[in-house]
């Protein structure tokens, strides 16, 4: 997970929104075996509207652009 200091400007809204995206992950992998089976690395760059996003609706953004991936 990239978030640079572009983003946000403090270290306490930039750990936050990675940890925010890395619950997000792990929750991801425990549900769906076949990301763990087929070795996907995932790159994810932060932008500046994901801050102040819903975390219910990062989830599911996040769900369905990493479900949709072809392997």
């Amino acid at each position: 997970i990239v978030l640079s200091k572009k983003i946000a400007k403090k270290a306490v809204i930039r750990n936050k929104t990675r940890r925010r995206f890395y619950s997000i992950i792990e929750d991801l992998y425990k549900k769906e075996s076949f990301l763990l089976e087929n070795n996907l690395y995932i790159l994810i760059y932060i932008k500046e509207k994901s801050i102040d996003t819903q975390f219910s609706l990062l989830k599911e953004i996040m769900y369905n652009t990493i479900l949709n991936i072809k392997i």
